[in-house]
This record gives C-alpha cells, structure tokens and sequence, in this order.
C-alpha cells in the first residue's frame, strides 16, 4: 500500500479533484489524467510525507480501472503530475516532462518520484544516466 490512505474516492468526487488540479496547473497529462477517470472508475490514495529539512510532499496517487497509475506531486509550492514507470522494487513516477520528447539516451531530464513501503525519494534525472540528483531523500508517510 502507497502509505497511509486519507481519502478514497470513486468517480465523480475524483473527477472534480482532477479538474481542480487541471485550474491549478494547467499541464496537459493533468487532463489526460481527468479524461481517464471519467470514462473509467477510478481509485485516489493521498498521502503526506514528512521529508528531510522538514518538507512536505502531498501526494495524490491515481489508479485507473484500466490498471494505468498516476501521482500528482505538491512539493515546495509545484504541482508535477507524474505517470507510473518500471521499478525493481516499489513504485516509481516520472514527471511528464519526462515522458515527451526524448533525448539520444532514450529519455528526457525530469523529477522522479520513488516510493518502497511508506518511505520516499524525490529526485530530478538529467538525460545522461549517471546525472541524478536526489533533491528530497528520507520522504516518510503521515
């Protein structure tokens, strides 16, 4: 389980959660999200975490009746809306700017969203693999 769930909706509630989201930010996976969930059932998990420095990341996981899985990150006063991505272990999400134009190395520059069990690790991947800086480590959910 993605940390401690404060609010599970259905439907319609998550809809007007996402367009909320949609006012917010105005980025277009934010409507793609909100699109899917209208036309399929849709499960929302939020969690916060309490990160080093004393930060704090709410997080909005989504989980679509097709099996697709989104988070919608709120951390130092952004909003990135992120799609699911292959881990070895746990969950992981890259920003959607990573997941547009790619670069020669297969993938663009973004922030990254790793989460195992109720801990967390929010980082920014740069095109050449071995460029990663973690900006946010020892993320635990509330």
């Amino acid at each position: 389980m993605l940390g401690k769930p404060i609010q599970t909706a259905r439907s319609k509630p998550l809809a007007a959660a996402l367009a909320a989201i949609i006012a917010l930010t105005a980025l277009p996976v934010a409507a793609q999200i909100l699109r899917e969930t209208q036309e399929n059932a849709a499960e929302l998990i939020q969690t916060r975490y309490l990160c080093e420095r004393g930060a704090i990341v709410e997080a909005s996981y989504i989980t679509a009746a097709s099996g697709e899985s989104f988070a919608v990150l709120h951390v130092e006063g952004r909003q990135i809306p992120m799609t699911s991505a292959p881990a070895a272990s746990g969950a992981r999400y890259l920003a959607t700017e990573m997941t547009g134009e790619t670069t020669g190395e297969g993938f663009a520059a973004g922030h990254e969203w790793w989460i195992k069990g109720d801990h967390a690790r929010f980082s920014w991947i740069d095109p050449d693999p071995s460029e990663q800086v973690t900006l946010l480590t020892d993320c635990t959910a509330q």
